[in-house]
């Protein structure tokens, strides 16, 4: 993929060689929008250019942009470089390096310097200026910016003195380098710390830049890190055009490295199509991770759902595939809102409707269909999810579950770093999730908008065929419970020493658990898990997470969350006449007497239609 170095935003259009010899375009982007005072005042503008890759060439030209329609009542259009910026006693620009004056037409405007500009390591201001004669309509906004934050102005009323405005985007400008310091064959490099299993070749990615006035079709690399080389040659489908800057992502190999640790990874780019690179910084240098193992990645899912929800149903189907799929892996906390399953609307995620699905906590997605953009595509959440499991955890994550008591239920999680490192942004949360929550009651009743539609995925036909209110729902994966947001401080500490576990436990108190209506949540203590979630403190993001079922205990009622929040675990039904009835033949059009047996211990006898 091609793409900018830096500030670079677009591609405009290719300089061809001057007289001189090779010409290399730098480009600061494409014009995206005017900008103007709508005063009649005179206008300097400039933008900065401080890159090491840009010492030793030489400045010859710029090409400025005039917007289309809005040079009539402008004037005395000039063209400079220097090394500040700076103001006479009459408050006007005083370039120190050079200034060319032009002609205003519409369009991109060459200045061509009579003395080219050796650019040195301290950069250097890059700019324009010109005068508004008469001020119409047209020319109230005559400064073509793009996207980036670079661009300083002064102006003779609004502006008095040079200031920076990077709110404001950066200058859509043109800069011509030249000189004998611009070489057909040339490009440097950046990429990303990697990592790999020891023992195995690794791989990374990385981009490879043009500086060269021959642009880029082939190159050649060398990767050294512990004393281990790879070489290779990689011929591109799409070659990179001479421009400064552009640059392509590839893929290279990475040898395999025999110990553990963290170690310099040096790639150079040796050739460029086919010659010798003679850009002189032809190499990185990033740590390279060698595992002894590789963290096995578990993302984690947090849907936002409600019973008010009709949309929402989807989402129960998507979250129940997935665990058909992925039993052992698939992690998710359901958050209820405002229902009776919900305990917090403060939310992890930025959740600004319902349904909602973020997995951990970085990429948003749809709770059953994943990216798919239409209904007709169907299940997709699968995919996303497994392209998440690709992503590289910096340590494995387990938890534990044991009782203290009859009502306390203490997790906890053990974290292993697979390399040891002087830092550790890192933090440990808990979650209790509730599976199988039921009740009775207009509260319980799921909204569901699928009912009686046509051209649903067949995955959905279950809500197709239920009416607009659904009753007898068991919902699963409902978070009761969590120990934080943004993980424990402390939980986790400093140095960290590699394969070296670090544990950390937290308890949470059944007998404290309400739902934002104060009513008490657990409704059987054989339905917990408790999810360990590990937090680069520095991000928020989720980078691993592991789930556990609490073990089995004794039933302990069900809470009745419908409407007095009072316990209820028996109910039996009796008819007018005494005789005890079976709950099944309520068909809701008898009258009968409702006898239940609270949690408390009380029972409590009442008239109802069943």
């Amino acid at each position: 993929m091609r793409r900018l170095l830096t500030f670079l935003t677009a591609l405009i259009l290719c300089l061809a060689a001057g007289a001189q010899g090779a010409e290399l375009p730098f480009m600061y982007g494409y014009p995206e929008n005017l900008y103007g005072t709508g005063k009649a005042e005179n206008y300097d503008v400039a933008l900065q250019l401080k890159d090491a890759h840009l010492v030793g060439l030489q400045v010859v030209a710029l090409r400025v942009y005039m917007p289309q329609g809005r040079t009539e009542g402008l004037s005395n259009l000039r063209g400079w470089l220097t090394t500040e910026l700076t103001l006479n006693s009459d408050k006007q620009n005083v370039p120190n390096i050079a200034t060319k004056n032009a002609d205003i037409s519409e369009g991109w405007v060459e200045v061509r310097f009579d003395n080219p500009y050796t650019i040195t390591a301290d950069g250097f201001y890059a700019g324009y200026s010109f005068d508004t004669d008469e001020l119409n309509e047209g020319n109230k906004y005559p400064i073509a910016l793009t996207s980036g934050a670079n661009v300083w102005i002064h102006s003779s009323r609004t502006y008095r003195k040079w200031a920076s405005h990077p709110s404001m985007g950066a200058l859509a400008m043109q800069v011509v380098l030249g000189g004998p310091n611009v070489k057909n064959d040339a490009a440097g490099i950046f990429f990303d710390a990697p990592s790999q299993p020891v023992g195995r070749e690794g791989q990374v990615d990385i981009n490879v830049v043009n500086y060269g006035a021959a642009g880029i079709s082939s190159f050649d690399y060398l990767c050294e890190v512990n004393g281990a080389t790879t070489e290779g040659h990689a011929d591109l489908a799409t070659a990179v055009p001479a421009f400064f800057g552009m640059y392509t992502t590839q893929t290279v190999t990475l040898p395999a490295v025999s110990q553990t640790g963290t170690f310099p990874l040096t790639v150079t780019i040796t050739k460029v199509n086919g010659n010798d690179n003679l850009h002189h910084t032809p190499q990185a240098t990033q740590p390279c991770t060698v595992y002894g193992r590789l963290p096995k990645h578990r993302p984690l899912v947090e849907e936002y759902t409600g019973t008010w929800c009709q949309w929402c149903p989807k989402g129960i189907v998507g979250m129940e595939k997935m665990h058909e799929l992925y039993p052992d892996d698939f992690i998710c906390l359901s958050y209820h809102n405002q229902d009776v399953m919900t305990f917090t609307t403060y939310y992890p995620s930025n959740v600004t409707s319902f349904p909602n699905c973020w997995i951990d906590r970085t990429r948003q997605t749809d709770a059953f269909l994943g990216d798919n953009t239409a209904m007709s595509e169907g299940f997709g959440i699968d995919k996303v999810w497994l392209e998440m499991c690709q992503m590289e955890a910096p340590a494995d994550i387990n938890v534990t579950a044991e009782w203290r008591g009859d009502s306390i239920v203490e997790a906890t999680a053990e974290v292993i770093f697979p390399v040891s490192r002087d830092d550790n942004p890192y933090t440990v949360a808990f979650a209790l999730v509730h599976d199988d929550m039921h009740g009775t009651g207009r509260q319980w009743l799921q909204q569901n908008g699928f009912s009686g539609g046509s051209g649903w995925p067949a995955d959905l036909q279950a809500f197709v065929d239920a009416p607009k209110y659904v009753q007898d729902l068991h919902f699963n994966d409902v978070i009761i419970a969590r120990s934080s947001v943004g993980g424990i401080e402390g939980s986790l500490t400093a140095p960290v020493v590699g394969e070296v576990s670090q544990t950390y436990s937290y308890a949470f108190d059944l007998t404290k658990i309400v739902n934002a209506n104060g009513q008490k949540m657990v409704q059987s203590r054989n339905k917990l898990r408790v999810v360990a979630i590990l937090i680069d403190s520095e991000t928020g993001v989720v980078v691993n997470a592991n789930k556990v079922e609490v073990p089995k205990a004794d039933h302990i009622g069900i809470d009745d969350l419908s409407l007095d929040g009072q316990s209820s675990s028996v109910a039996t039904f009796y008819d007018l006449m005494g005789r005890r009835v079976p709950a099944s033949s309520a068909d809701g059009n008898r009258l009968l007497i409702k006898r239940e047996v609270l949690g408390n211990g009380k029972v409590r006898t009442l008239k109802t239609f069943e």
